[in-house]
């Protein structure tokens, strides 16, 4: 996913607050606009996501998460410092709930293991990533590798969930479970 850099006049105008983003009093901006947003909390929800809009030469929106993580790891060795601003891969939110920002809760990420710990697609009706029915059989395919067929439901779901471990690791969704 390729993300606006974020500039540091942005991390200049925001404060974090337990998993929050804060607007601070800025004294580029009217008065009326301290007036209503100093001290209010930052950010909308966008596509399930908190992100903010921003302008330095141009109007962008940025993702809250990312900037949380950011504001904590400037020193990070993947943060490259640009002219137009800070940028890095991708960040993960580890319970896969988009709306949790606490920065305990933020991993820095590559776009296969951020995919490892995806939601289940709504059209899946086994319950589990990568098991697929075909007729009477269930066939395991994760990460867009064929890893057999299975007789039962059951036997399908424990591999796939082995498979999908031993695949994503510590980004697996299933990484906490037996």
């Amino acid at each position: 996913m390729r993300c606006n850099p974020i500039p540091q006049e942005l991390l200049d105008c925001l404060e974090y607050k337990s998993g929050k983003l804060y607007w601070k009093h800025r004294q580029d901006m009217p008065s009326q606009w301290n007036k209503r947003q100093a001290g209010k909390e930052a950010g909308n929800i966008r596509s399930g996501y908190l992100a903010l809009g921003f302008k330095t030469n141009k109007q962008h929106t940025y993702s809250c998460h990312r900037i949380i993580w950011l504001m904590h790891n400037l020193n990070h060795p993947k943060v490259v410092k640009t002219q137009e601003g800070y940028v890095f891969p991708d960040v993960d939110h580890e319970n896969q709930n988009p709306l949790n920002n606490d920065k305990d809760n933020l991993r820095l990420t590559t776009v296969k293991q951020n995919q490892g710990n995806a939601k289940l697609r709504k059209d899946n009706t086994s319950g589990v990533t990568g098991v697929y029915r075909i007729r009477d059989k269930y066939k395991v395919e994760i990460a867009k590798k064929y890893y057999g067929f299975y007789h039962t439901e059951e036997e399908a779901e424990a591999a796939a969930i082995k498979i999908h471990k031993k695949v994503f690791g510590k980004f697996s969704k299933y990484w906490k479970q037996k």
